[in-house]
């Protein structure tokens, strides 16, 4: 996994997790939840699950059923990787989240990346506080589909970086990237492109709860 720096206090992880062999099944699975889903909301964020509260066995599996579940499957695994090698502290919970995002190239639902001229970002720390759901330590994305016919920066990460200078970086097909949970952050439209954008990702966080004792 390579990490990539942008200025001394920020970075994100890269790796390559190739489905290339599935990317067709992928995409099915993803358009039929939207089909689904889009009758009832209004942005192009897809909630799959949310296990905040329940406690996940740190030697669990997580259960596998279709292809995307192999994608998250593996942006959890890489983020549990990250943990133990670069923090190292004790935890018996990890919290876990994932939904699927799309960056339309026409008419993209999404309320504005940029609002007179400034950039708009977000953090995953930030959105879930909002919804008071658990603090992340890692967010993932994996590029399912990205788009073509691009120009200057259409298509990017932006990445809010030390003094708010703004980075940005062109993920590839089959990339993984990871962040941390509270780097601020955006993708970047591709107006002239004539594919979507299309995103797996997910929150993982790592917490140790302290266990009641009972007297037996």
């Amino acid at each position: 996994m390579e990490k990539i720096y942008f200025d001394e206090k920020t970075y994100i992880w890269k790796d390559v997790f190739d489905i290339t062999h599935i990317k067709n099944d992928v995409l099915k699975e993803c358009i039929q939840i939207i089909n689904y889903m889009e009758k009832h909301i209004s942005t192009d964020n897809y909630g799959l699950f949310n296990k905040r509260k329940k406690n996940i066995d740190i030697n669990e599996k997580f259960e596998i059923y279709t292809k995307i579940d192999e994608i998250l499957n593996a942006g959890i695994n890489a983020c549990t990787l990250l943990f133990n090698q670069n923090v190292g502290k004790r935890y018996n919970k990890i919290n876990i989240d994932g939904w699927i995002n799309i960056v339309r190239a026409t008419n993209p639902k999404q309320p504005g990346f940029e609002i007179k001229d400034n950039i708009v970002m977000h953090s995953h720390t930030d959105l879930n506080q909002k919804t008071n759901s658990f603090v992340p330590t890692y967010t993932y994305v994996h590029y399912i589909q990205m788009p073509d016919n691009l120009e200057g920066n259409d298509g990017v990460l932006y990445l809010e970086g030390k003094d708010g200078i703004i980075h940005n970086i062109l993920p590839k097909e089959n990339d993984i990237i990871i962040m941390n949970g509270n780097l601020p952050h955006t993708p970047n439209t591709a107006r002239k492109s004539t594919k979507d954008r299309i995103v797996i990702a997910g929150n993982v966080g790592f917490e140790c709860i302290k266990k009641n004792k009972t007297l037996i």
